[in-house]
């Protein structure tokens, strides 16, 4: 009938985020991906607080490091949300001071 495995795979590990970091004298937000990104990949940064998308930036293909412009952020706790293909890979909390 067929084999079943049982074998977990895990795309945050192999594909998701890497690190986030926050450059707050160029007001920007530094994204480092596990892999380079693929076609239909996309960066967004949610308020934690109500949920509100706040930022989306499309990723060109084959990019590994995404730096948005996180001037217009107030402070507050985000949420970096990786996507490809509009299903969630990975994401990591940031709070911006």
């Amino acid at each position: 009938e067929g084999d079943v495995t049982t074998q977990s795979v895990s795309l945050e590990s192999d594909y998701g985020i890497k690190s986030v970091s926050i450059s707050g004298g160029i007001h920007s937000i530094v994204v480092d991906l596990q892999a380079e990104a693929p076609d239909n990949a996309v960066i967004a940064v949610t308020s934690v607080l109500d949920g509100s998308t706040k930022l989306t930036s499309e990723v060109q293909a084959g990019v590994k490091t995404i730096s948005l412009n996180s001037g217009d952020l107030s402070q507050g706790i985000y949420a970096i949300i990786y996507k490809v293909d509009g299903n969630i890979i990975d994401q990591e909390k940031v709070t911006i001071k």
